[in-house]
């Protein structure tokens, strides 16, 4: 178990959502864990979360890269995380692209690598909080997104794409705002306070331990009930 004192070092593709989110589910989580935004604050701590942002698809490759240079000058990191989206991939595909860049950097051999490939993409999780879905919707949008796939009862990250006029991970934030707007939950990129509170995280840990649902969530469960 890493407990109270651990150290890690999170890279999350997102500019936006995942930045705030993330860090939000921890705090909820462990809220005596410290959450530093500042890189020099937390390389001089001896235990604590560090968040930065990947800045995207493909640039957060070189960001991992920079984060193993900081980590290996850190020297007591315990875990290296990295999150990103499979989009049109698959999620292989990128945890193996991953861990190329992480071997080539040569990090620290006492610094662990975990990586989660959100399959579709972080909204993807949304479709998944059963409590935000409205089961007498007269919607006419929403009833032909359930009627395409009905992510109550299906796998949300086993859906498939809408149009070609949408990459996996444009349908299913499309899919998850009309779901959650319906619902009076406002959601955008850069307004996700309502996805980061703990009981909508609660909810989707609920939908884990009923299905088989969500595998990528069901890692980042894991992930983060280990600080």
């Amino acid at each position: 178990m890493w407990g109270i004192a651990v150290k890690a070092y999170f890279v999350v593709e997102g500019e936006a959502t995942e930045l705030f989110v993330y860090p939000e589910w921890i705090k909820n989580l462990k809220p005596e864990l410290t959450i530093f935004s500042d890189y020099d604050d937390f390389a001089s701590a001896k235990s604590g979360i560090y968040f930065v942002s990947g800045y995207g698809y493909p640039n957060i490759f070189k960001e991992i890269a920079n984060a193993v240079k900081n980590i290996n000058k850190i020297k007591n990191v315990d875990y290296f995380c990295v999150i990103l989206d499979a989009d049109e991939d698959d999620a292989k595909i990128r945890e193996e692209a991953v861990k190329e860049v992480v071997i080539t950097e040569k990090m620290v051999s006492h610094t662990n690598l975990e990586v989660v490939v959100q399959n579709r993409c972080f909204e993807t999780f949304l479709l998944g909080n059963q409590k935000c879905f409205s089961r007498q919707t007269t919607n006419e949008e929403l009833i032909k997104l359930i009627q395409y796939y009905d992510v109550l009862n299906n796998d949300p990250e086993l859906m498939g794409n809408y149009s070609q006029d949408f990459t996996h991970s444009q349908f299913h934030f499309k899919y998850a705002v009309t779901m959650l707007r319906e619902k009076r939950v406002r959601y955008t990129k850069s307004s996700c306070g309502a996805v980061a509170e703990s009981s909508f995280y609660e909810a989707l840990v609920q939908r884990i331990k009923s299905t088989t649902h969500l595998a990528s969530f069901r890692r980042i469960n894991e992930i983060l009930n280990k600080l």
